[in-house]
């Protein structure tokens, strides 16, 4: 019986593991995967409003750059008591000459985890965010 929860637990563990989202998982996805919100206001605008909101959230930013896609912040959340953590990727897309798209695209790092912050819950704190940062910005 020892020897059976032995193995059932590391094989528990190891299928944990392997199961795990990481940073490429979010990288390599659709540009229009996740939740998309508009805002009226140009892509440069946006990018800095998004800096912003990031900044004040629980999030540790990996690296935000320009890419053929749009501008692209790709940020982790840490383990915690509650979670194993999340993997996120946001991308602000330029549709015309004042108005961008943003698109948050997050994956939980355990297939099997069920709590820890959602996907909505991502998109719910930075559209919020930047939709405020855009207004101070246009006072």
């Amino acid at each position: 019986m020892k020897y059976y929860l032995r193995h059932t637990a590391l094989l528990v563990l190891l299928a944990s593991i392997l199961a795990c989202s990481n940073m490429s998982n979010v990288y390599s996805a659709a540009p229009d995967s996740g939740q998309s919100k508009r805002f009226n206001a140009d892509q440069q605008t946006v990018n800095l409003a998004l800096l912003a909101t990031l900044h004040n959230t629980n999030v540790n930013i990996k690296e935000s750059r320009n890419t053929t896609k749009g501008f692209m912040v790709l940020f982790t959340k840490a383990i915690s008591a509650f979670s194993w953590g999340e993997v996120g990727r946001v991308l602000v897309v330029q549709e015309g000459p004042n108005n961008s798209r943003i698109f948050i695209h997050t994956l939980k790092r355990g297939k099997l985890q069920i709590t820890g912050t959602e996907q909505s819950d991502f998109a719910k704190t930075i559209f919020a965010g930047v939709s405020e940062a855009i207004q101070e910005h246009n006072r």
